[in-house]
């Protein structure tokens, strides 16, 4: 019974970690006439901080796909041109999303993109 019960623990704690490693957000995008608006609030217990990222749609210049944590996780990295040259905003775990919402964020990105992948 012990065993069971450690056991069972063990894949909790796997699964909790698994959860918690791939960063889920909850993510609003928005197209506007000028600009990109890309708002996300992590949904884990242990941020509470709500971040948003506005770029001009002039000065947007691409963005970037990389995968993390083993393939577990997919992070979106926005880049936007400014005076002192290409600013590179932090990744945004895109995990959450299902693939016809990222396929959606991807093509409404791409068009505006100067950098075509």
């Amino acid at each position: 019974m012990i065993l069971i019960l450690a056991s069972l623990f063990a894949f909790f704690v796997i699964l909790v970690s698994l959860n918690l490693t791939r960063e889920y957000n909850f993510i609003i995008y928005k197209d506007t006439d000028d600009k990109i608006i890309m708002r996300y609030y992590p949904l884990h217990p242990f941020h509470d901080k709500f971040k948003s990222i506005e770029i001009s749609k002039q000065t947007f210049s691409h963005f970037e796909l990389k995968k993390r944590s083993m393939g577990l996780r997919e992070d979106l990295f926005l880049y936007q041109m400014s005076a002192k040259g290409l600013a590179k905003y932090p990744g945004i775990s895109l995990s959450a999303l299902s693939k016809k919402q990222k396929a959606e964020v991807l093509d409404s990105l791409s068009k505006y993109s100067k950098k075509k992948l």
